[in-house]
């Protein structure tokens, strides 16, 4: 059985900080520091923040599954 958190990630292209402050058991802060910083992608939209799961998944050694195109 796979973790939910993992199939979140594997399977949507972005993710808030808040729930990967959530998933990663890391204060929100951290990570809207490491935001900042650039230590982890974001993508800003107005006053929204995404993160790109594909970058996570990289770090993490998670393998995204692909959707067959024909």
């Amino acid at each position: 059985m796979t973790a939910p958190w993992l199939e979140e990630l594997q399977s949507a292209p972005v993710i808030r900080p808040r729930r990967w402050a959530e998933i990663s058991s890391m204060p929100a802060s951290t990570v809207y520091d490491a935001i900042k910083r650039g230590d982890l992608p974001s993508i800003h939209l107005g006053s929204a923040i995404y993160i790109p799961t594909q970058p996570l998944c990289d770090l993490l050694g998670i393998a995204i599954a692909q959707e067959d195109e024909q």
